[in-house]
């Protein structure tokens, strides 16, 4: 779904309805809100399947100090081998028949994230503020990610979310009429 951006002005034009085709668009909601200027040194992690087929250019909006986010693949770990195989992890482990399980994917991928934060925040250099899920397998992840690292966490679900309240699906307000 992330790559998706990539259609954003074509079916804009076909529609007046709002169109928020990946989770990547809420990066340009989340640059300000992390005040993600270079002198910060504030980091978004962009979490990919794959980043080898990640195009920065093409999928990370335009006007973004591109230094202020890291785009991490997961294509290594058991997570990403998995689904850029075309399957998802959708059984525990108790029901796996192989080792594509909830846990084993989790675990695969706290792991990968892990490291990375470690990595850019070694010495107090930068500090990680939020990630962005840019794949639609990656939601059911998120506040397993929300509470291991105790940050934001933004993906498709957050992206729908944003959109639905805006048009008042399923929320109320203070003031009712």
């Amino acid at each position: 779904v992330g790559y998706s951006h990539a259609f954003d002005e074509s079916v804009k034009q076909m529609t007046s309805l709002p169109v928020m085709l990946s989770s990547l668009q809420q990066l340009t909601l989340v640059a300000p809100l992390y005040d993600l200027r270079p002198e910060t040194k504030n980091k978004v992690l962009v979490i990919t399947v794959n980043s080898d087929t990640f195009d920065d250019d093409q999928l990370v909006p335009k006007g973004l100090p591109k230094d202020s986010i890291r785009i991490v693949g997961m294509q290594k770990t058991s997570f990403g081998g998995w689904v850029t195989g075309g399957r998802s992890f959708c059984r525990f482990e108790v029901d796996a028949y192989d080792k594509a399980s909830v846990e084993e994917g989790l675990e695969s991928l706290y792991g990968e994230v892990k490291q990375q934060i470690e990595s850019i925040e070694s010495g107090g250099a930068a500090k990680v503020v939020c990630l962005v899920l840019e794949c639609a397998e990656m939601p059911a992840y998120s506040n397993g990610l929300r509470r291991r690292f105790k940050l934001p966490v933004y993906d498709t679900m957050t992206a729908i979310s944003f959109l639905q309240a805006g048009a008042g699906f399923g929320f109320s307000s203070s003031f009712m009429m």
